[in-house]
């Protein structure tokens, strides 16, 4: 048995998908391992914090000592949306910050997946936020530069990394899915296409592989179990300066408010 859990924001959980099953549900239908468990933790609108705040606690309850676990992490689509005055709602530093952290801690516990943003639909902007009420722009060019510089972080900390926005840029099928959806979300057909990404990426490959004979690292879980998120266990807050400069090489508009 292989216990999963996928962390994330809307894209995660689904939203616009007909059928209710977002891009992890698609891919449970896609293996064929036995005793395969899939839990779908995402929340719609939630930025990098939010996340983070509670990805171990909802994991640790969900993964126990007695099975094999594995967590998928994935956000950054929320945090890069641009409000009417052109700041964003999380800076891209703290952004940065804050994934590094989560994805650190899980590591530290669990194997570990990092996935990447979507690409949107720019011509559907703005985006009305029904959960904060405001309108709210995405870019693909900010998307491309926060995917670039996870991707430099997750090498560098040793997590494989999913590059989706680059392969979904230039696929037809997923633009014209994400154009019939909100211009945010595919309709199923897009999930179908990420699930299906992910299904064939190696990282995820190997990780089914190795999870299947994972020893448990308990110091991780006692702390989750104490209910402190990834993003808690080191206040997040506090430490964005010191992560932001740490990784300004992997992001170079890491110390700016955008």
């Amino acid at each position: 048995m292989i216990d999963t859990c996928f962390v994330g924001a809307s894209t995660v959980e689904g939203m616009g998908d007909e059928q209710g099953l977002g891009w992890p549900g698609r891919l449970h239908r896609r293996e064929a391992v036995d005793g395969l468990v899939f839990y779908n933790l995402g929340v719609r609108g939630q930025a990098a914090r939010a996340v983070a705040d509670r990805c171990l606690a909802e994991c640790a309850v969900r993964l126990p000592d007695s099975v094999p676990g594995l967590v998928v992490i994935s956000f950054g689509n929320n945090d890069i949306a641009e409000f009417d005055d052109g700041t964003t709602r999380t800076p891209v530093g703290e952004t940065l910050a804050i994934a590094v952290e989560a994805v650190t801690r899980a590591a530290s516990w669990r194997q570990t997946l990092w996935v990447g943003p979507v690409p949107v639909d720019e011509t559907r902007m703005p985006f009305f936020s029904r959960l904060l009420q405001k309108n709210l722009t995405y870019r693909n060019a900010r998307i491309q530069h926060l995917n670039g510089a996870f991707a430099r972080a997750a090498q560098r900390i040793g997590v494989p990394y999913l590059d989706l926005v680059t392969p979904l840029s230039g696929n037809p099928e997923y633009l014209a899915a994400i154009a019939k959806g909100d211009g945010l979300h595919p309709n199923g057909r897009g999930y179908d296409i990420i699930a299906q990404t992910v299904h064939d990426w190696s990282g995820w490959r190997k990780a089914v592989v190795v999870t299947k004979d994972e020893r448990v690292r308990p110091p991780a879980q006692d702390a989750a179990r104490q209910g402190m998120g990834c993003g808690s266990l080191n206040k997040v807050s506090a430490m964005n300066a010191t992560n932001a400069a740490s990784f300004g090489d992997l992001c170079p508009l890491a110390g700016q408010r955008m």
